[in-house]
């Protein structure tokens, strides 16, 4: 009698353990925008893009406290902003009512740059930024 309750409990964890890549409730969804940076998030990646700069992410998920910390999967750099080989950005902030606080550095470069600081609104333009430098 008990082989078919070892059964039942070997397949339900079975089931349980191949819902591991189920996007997380707490996985960021949405589009935000600032003068000159757009950050779009989905459950399956995100992208920020300026001027001159985009980096794409996996799936950005927040911490228990509600706040964001991701390292960009690829980064594309054109024009005049400093960067190395290997450079990669990343977005540290989180949720400010509907908004989104970041902050934006490219890290693993030298020189070291400066993190941007910004506040991005939901929605507004999808329009392309252009690099000009």
């Amino acid at each position: 009698m008990r082989a078919p309750a070892v059964l039942l409990s070997l397949a339900a964890g079975v089931l349980l353990a191949g819902c591991h890549d189920a996007p997380s409730s707490d996985t960021l969804i949405g589009y935000w925008t600032a003068d000159n940076l757009h950050f779009s998030a989905t459950a399956t990646g995100a992208v920020l893009d300026m001027p001159c700069l985009h980096a794409t992410y996996g799936p950005i998920v927040l911490t228990s406290d509600g706040k964001i910390m991701a390292t960009s999967t690829s980064l594309t750099v054109t024009g005049n902003i400093m960067h190395s080989p290997g450079a990669e950005l990343q977005i540290n902030g989180g949720r400010d009512g509907q908004s989104l606080a970041l902050s934006v550095v490219i890290v693993n470069t030298s020189p070291v740059n400066d993190p941007l600081s910004v506040l991005l609104s939901p929605g507004g333009s999808h329009d392309p930024l252009l690099c000009t430098a």
